[in-house]
């Protein structure tokens, strides 16, 4: 039987910036094991994570895109709000080092008439207790759908300093028509970088001066969304799958 393997994170990428030698050996051996199943394609999200996965397992794979529901696709930015958001699942330690860094080294030096929206399940009952001592902070938990929130923000914000593969929030994000502001890592894996929506940087410095100044029209941020969702569109694997010359 033909099998699709869809590759999210290729796990060895991870396990290089974490854990210990022991710990790549056994992810190693385990990702190579379920590479190599018979008569299978493998689909992965980026070129790089298809690069990693010719150079350490010798596999052939084929980028794709992931779903993007209908809720991000209608969400068109109507009316700016002072506000930025900070969008993910907090029980994982990625976000919340992330989130934690920027109170200690950003939230300060904000301009305290832009709010900070915080959007997501998993936040501890001791940081949703310190982040209420904040008059321009909300901590909203779950949003059944809060892409129409992001589409008529400033901002995302997503500083990750660990992770592998490409990120689902920003990826969403930018299909909203809304500029992230993030680490190299919440970049990784992304094509046809638009440096006036993807604002890479690590340095605290930047997010502050990025958060206080930046101006972006709606008309140019609805350009940017329609461009954006044509381009990644362009990988959709049901058309990777059924070109003929796709897959050999």
């Amino acid at each position: 039987m033909n099998k699709i393997l869809m590759s999210h994170d290729v796990m060895v990428q991870r396990f290089s910036r974490i854990g210990t030698a022991l710990n790549r050996k056994w992810v190693i051996a385990s990702e190579k094991k379920v590479f190599s199943f018979p008569n299978s394609t493998i689909f992965t999200f980026s070129k790089k994570d298809m690069a990693i996965i010719e150079n350490v397992y010798h596999k052939q794979s084929f980028v794709t895109n992931f779903f993007l529901d209908a809720d991000v696709i209608n969400a068109v930015p109507r009316k700016l709000g002072k506000q930025i958001i900070f969008f993910g699942k907090w029980s994982r330690a990625d976000n919340t080092v992330g989130l934690q860094w920027f109170f200690e080294r950003v939230f300060a030096y904000v301009d305290k008439s832009i709010k900070v929206v915080i959007i997501g399940t998993g936040l501890s009952v001791q940081v949703i207790k310190k982040l209420k001592e904040y008059k321009n902070v909300e901590y909203k938990g779950f949003v059944e759908n809060p892409y129409q929130m992001i589409a008529d923000s400033l901002l995302v914000i997503s500083p990750l300093f660990s992770g592998a593969g490409v990120k689902v929030k920003v990826v969403e994000s930018l299909a909203c028509g809304t500029p992230v502001l993030g680490t190299p890592i919440a970049f990784e894996g992304l094509d046809r970088k638009d440096e006036k929506f993807m604002l890479e940087t690590e340095a605290p410095e930047d997010y502050i001066h990025s958060i206080n100044s930046l101006n972006i029209s709606l008309d140019d941020r609805i350009h940017f969304k329609r461009s954006f969702l044509r381009n990644y569109n362009e990988c959709s694997i049901v058309n990777l799958i059924l070109s003929k010359n796709s897959i050999s």
